[in-house]
């Protein structure tokens, strides 16, 4: 019996589990039951999905009836042509591989019929080739089985009495019988008339489309949204004693109370960064619960970034109730929190939970369709996500009025022939030039519609980057991504929030939500989006945000990144979204009930090296497993202590070759090189291709390495391998270490320089540019 449909994943693959128990009795001819298991190749340690059960019993003789004339005498041959067609217009999809029906018959109200597999096609090593199996199974449709309800469709579901009794044919007759309103019995037997396999009945249900609409496809593989799971604190974590930014007093409601917010978390954050006294303490920011209110949600999207750039620095805190604040609860929760991992939680009656990324449903919800005779207003509607959002709209969503609002508007690069193509497609088009930033000009905007062809839709893409490490960026550049996102989002909300809208989308990015180095204003400004959508819903508005990956297609956010920058994000785990997958997320998402979504591709080979380095975001722990962590750094249980340690006990100059080659090979990951010979010892990492971001990264894999608190200027104030490695050893062994140059020659391969006394005429050695020697000699200029 079929409990549920295995559905094959659009990308990916499926793990199967087939469970055959023993018999049921002692008999040697009992039935033994069985039952098939899948789940997706990334859930690691997730559900199994029961497909299917039933018994296996003993061996099954054929019909001993010799063969009758074929085709039976009086039969009535069927003509095939349009069949396949006729079957996909119901929504059954048979690529060539799959149309092997040949030929049909009708008899008497019985189906004869002939199906091969196409030429070229070996019969493997089945008992029945599927191709050949699906084949005979279409021939069943000249029966005159019922038709289904409308909105669903039959698939098999309880097989009865199936016996195989010849192995791996490449061609059939099948003779089909109907047994019921939905259900027929087969016999299937080779050209010459021999038995082959036989089923005593096979029983169809009938299934709601929509159980199966999206399961296999984008909506299923890339479309994640985030929830709260509980996390039990160890019991014997150390105890901390952090400083806490207390952010509880009050709503901070809109963008402006937003700017105040952040304006005092980046204050703190830079003072605490900063403070040599405060290296070794957790920086704590306690938040009410983010979901209730854009702005907190805005500190939430900064601080992750933050996070990014600073390991184990800062924590997250939002909660409510008796003994929160922080003042009474981070003490006690902060501690458990490094202890496991974690840099965010809640605190809510006396408990804590922790995000998780999950995948997202995408059963349609009751009504939110859009109406073809109103009007939808895209912003950055002539970029080109908003052109590609404002196509989408017209060709699959029925939308025949379009306003496309942008600074330049009808000005704007390709404008013209994105209006020719819409009104070629059957749409309206108003193309203004407007800055949805000013209150002013969104309430001009949403007025102007036509009473006619009233606003019945918003699409949100327009934004600006303000990109830079955290330590280099100041609150007053958050206007430069606020205005364009936050603001205007706001702006939006409260023109419409009369109207009766059937949907308000907002393009953010995942910046807010998993936090992204070098991007902590652009998060912030992201993350209000994602806050606005849940606060509209929480009101009964309709809203969905949708915190997007990278798209393959460059637009005026992502045109600036080159083949590095896309390669450091395919290491972190984040692949490009294809241009037509990431339209069918925009599909699903419309018909989702959530008010966050994530649409973004994973790479799961990626992510599962992160968690066996440690690196792993705790957000993502849900979908890879991660292994244990220590509370002191972060990193794998024991490996920067036993690193330290195994250091300690080596020979001077076989502490610097290792240092050095740690230096190097990590330079060379954070750059993707395969191997650390493509990082020389002596060359500046500017001259490598490290920039801000890179150098964080290299801070980050050293500073877990070792255990050392490092500063975020450790490349600018030590610009070589050799000079960072150097560095590192007095970090990690601070005693005098005489004859460094010995050293760092013996590290690089080469004899150790004569340390003898110079010359009195000539320079003492202590005055000499060991690393400048050192980067002539490998340039072959010594």
């Amino acid at each position: 019996m079929i409990e549920a449909p295995l559905l094959v994943p659009g990308r990916g693959a499926l793990h199967l589990h087939l469970r055959v128990d023993t018999p049921e009795d002692d008999a040697p001819d009992s039935r033994r039951p069985f039952a098939l298991y899948s789940r997706p190749e990334d859930a690691d340690g997730g559900a199994w999905t029961r497909h299917a059960t039933g018994f296996l019993g003993g061996e099954q003789g054929p019909d001993s009836a010799a063969p009758g004339p074929w085709p039976p005498a009086g039969a009535e041959a069927v003509a095939l042509d349009g069949f396949y067609e006729r079957l996909a217009e119901r929504g059954f999809g048979y690529g060539p591989a799959f149309q092997g029906l040949r030929a049909v018959w009708r008899l008497d109200g019985e189906v004869h019929a002939e199906v091969a597999l196409p030429a070229g096609r070996a019969a493997e090593d089945f008992g029945i080739h599927p191709v050949l199996l699906d084949a005979a199974l279409q021939a069943t449709n000249f029966l005159s089985i019922a038709e289904p309800e409308p909105g669903h469709v039959l698939l098999p579901f309880a097989w009865n009495d199936v016996a195989l009794f010849a192995a791996r044919p490449t061609a059939l007759r099948v003779h089909a019988r109907q047994t019921g309103p939905h259900a027929f019995s087969l016999v299937l037997t080779d050209p010459a008339g021999g038995p082959v396999a036989s089923v005593g009945s096979l029983a169809l249900r009938q299934v709601p489309v929509d159980r199966l609409t999206g399961l296999g496809g984008a909506g299923a593989d890339h479309l994640y949204q985030v929830g709260w799971t509980p996390l039990a604190l160890p019991a014997d974590a150390a105890s901390v004693t952090p400083a806490v930014l207390d952010l509880t007093t009050g709503p901070a409601g809109g963008p402006e109370g937003a700017r105040a917010l952040l304006g005092r978390v980046s204050e703190f954050l830079h003072q605490g960064l900063a403070d040599p006294a405060r290296s070794g303490e957790p920086l704590v920011v306690a938040t009410g619960l983010p979901d209730a209110d854009p702005a907190v949600n805005a500190v939430w999207g900064l601080v992750r970034s933050v996070q990014q750039e600073q390991p184990g620095r800062v924590v997250l805190l939002g909660g409510e109730g008796v003994g929160f604040p922080a003042a009474a609860v981070a003490p006690s929760v902060v501690g458990g929190l490094l202890a496991t991992g974690e840099s965010q939680a809640l605190w809510q009656d006396g408990g804590v939970t922790v995000p998780r990324l999950a995948r997202a449903g995408v059963a349609a919800k009751g009504g939110g369709v859009l109406d073809p005779a109103g009007t939808v207003l895209v912003t950055g509607g002539t970029g080109t996500l908003g052109g590609l959002v404002a196509r989408r709209l017209v060709e699959s969503h029925g939308v025949r009025h379009l306003l496309l609002v942008s600074r330049r508007g009808p000005q704007a690069p390709g404008a013209a022939e994105l209006v020719a193509q819409l009104v070629a497609l059957g749409a309206s088009v108003e193309v203004v030039a407007a800055d949805v930033s000013e209150r002013s000009v969104v309430d001009g905007l949403v007025r102007g519609v036509p009473v006619g062809r009233p606003l019945t839709g918003v699409v949100h893409t327009a934004g600006a980057l303000a990109d830079g490490v955290f330590e280099a960026q100041s609150v007053e550049r958050l206007d430069e991504v606020f205005a364009p996102k936050a603001d205007a989002a706001w702006h939006l909300h409260e023109a419409t929030k009369g109207l009766p809208l059937a949907a308000f989308v907002l393009f953010s990015s995942g910046a807010g939500v998993f936090g992204n180095a070098g991007q902590s204003l652009y998060g912030a400004a992201n993350a209000f989006l994602d806050g606005l959508a849940r606060w509209r819903a929480d009101q009964g508005l309709p809203a969905v945000s949708l915190a997007w990956g990278l798209w393959a297609e460059a637009s005026g956010l992502t045109g600036h990144l080159g083949e590095g920058d896309r390669a450091r994000l395919a290491r972190g785990g984040l692949k490009a979204l294809a241009t037509e997958e990431a339209l069918a997320l925009f599909d699903a998402a419309l018909g989702s009930p959530e008010a966050l979504l994530v649409p973004t591709r994973l790479d799961r080979d990626a992510l599962r090296a992160q968690a066996a380095a440690g690196e792993l975001n705790p957000l993502l722990r849900g979908l890879v497993r991660a292994p244990r962590r220590t509370a002191a750094t972060g990193a794998p249980a024991d490996d920067a202590a036993g690193f330290s340690a195994r250091l300690a006990g080596l020979p001077e100059r076989e502490q610097h070759r290792e240092l050095l080659d740690l230096v190097r090979s990590a330079a060379a990951a954070v750059l993707g090189h395969p191997s650390k010979n493509a990082v020389a010892a002596a060359q500046a990492f500017k001259e490598t291709g490290f920039d801000s971001l890179g150098a964080v990264q290299l801070r980050n894999r050293l500073a877990r390495a070792t255990g050392v608190r490092l500063p975020a200027t450790l490349v600018f104030d030590h610009p070589t391998p050799l000079a960072l490695a150097r560095h590192l050893r007095s970090e990690l062994l601070p005693e005098p270490a005489a004859g460094s140059a010995a050293a760092d020659a013996t590290a690089l391969g080469g004899p150790a320089p004569d340390t003898r006394p110079a010359p009195v005429d000539g320079p003492a050695i202590a005055d000499l540019d060991i690393d400048g020697l050192v980067a002539r000699a490998l340039r072959g200029r010594g």
